[in-house]
């Protein structure tokens, strides 16, 4: 999370010396610390700020943050009208925003988009982890921690790119274990009340489930409350 954003900040400050500007300005957009992993990257997106602050006061930030798609395609249309040279964007939700950032990115804005990805490629750089390799190892170790067998409930996280990679590396995993049935899967949006309403709805719809793929702390939370409430104990892995 920190070399994340630390590093986009420094390619972002060789984009300003390719530009040659003398008065650099940089918009970073992200979302509210809505859970876990936001509250992280909004402290570590605010410290890397501070510190190229000190190094460099010819550059001029403007961090956003939003708590909805609508509200972060507003504020990035907002930083284009402040005259941003670059814009640092982790996505909300990846369609919504993608029009917007192509404007941005068509109108010479130099555009690093984070993690969640957009559905163009309407980005001069594009920084991930491995959300596929994330969906496969997670399915290759639960098939065989249930020796190729049993029934499988899903919670998937906000409908976005990086979460459309992980979930088809996981069923692609799963579909070469015929024995393995995946009975329900629905966006939980990494939050631990989805989670737990999601889960209850799971455990009253399913007289049997073997294993739970949350992908998510946050949402594992959620997942792990309505299990304990529940009283059932049938459940072998939540992963």
């Amino acid at each position: 999370m920190k070399k994340i954003l630390v590093a986009l900040l420094m390619v972002v400050m060789i984009a300003g010396t390719v530009m040659a500007a003398e008065h650099l300005k940089i918009g970073v957009s992200i979302p509210t610390a809505d859970h876990g992993w936001t509250g992280g990257i909004n402290w570590w997106a605010q410290k890397a700020i501070n510190d190229w602050k000190a190094l460099d006061p010819d550059v001029e930030f403007f961090l956003v943050t939003a708590a909805s798609p609508a509200e972060q395609v507003g504020q990035v249309e907002d930083l284009m009208v402040k005259g941003i040279d670059a814009l640092v964007i982790l996505a909300h939700d990846s369609a919504p925003l993608t029009p917007i950032v192509k404007e941005a990115y068509n109108s010479g804005i130099f555009v690093v988009s984070v993690d969640r990805g957009l559905t163009e490629p309407v980005q001069n750089i594009y920084v991930a982890g491995d959300n596929p390799g994330l969906g496969r190892v997670c399915g290759e170790w639960l098939a065989k921690a249930l020796n190729g067998k049993g029934k499988i409930v899903v919670l998937e996280g906000i409908p976005c790119v990086i979460n459309t990679e992980r979930v088809e590396a996981f069923n692609a995993v799963m579909k070469q274990y015929p024995g393995i049935q995946i009975l329900d899967s629905q966006p939980a949006y990494w939050s631990t009340q989805k989670g737990l309403e999601i889960m209850e709805n799971y455990l009253q719809k399913y007289p049997q489930i073997d294993a739970v793929w949350a992908q998510d702390d946050d949402v594992l939370k959620g997942v792990l409350q309505a299990y304990k409430e529940s009283g059932r104990t049938d459940i072998k892995i939540m992963l």
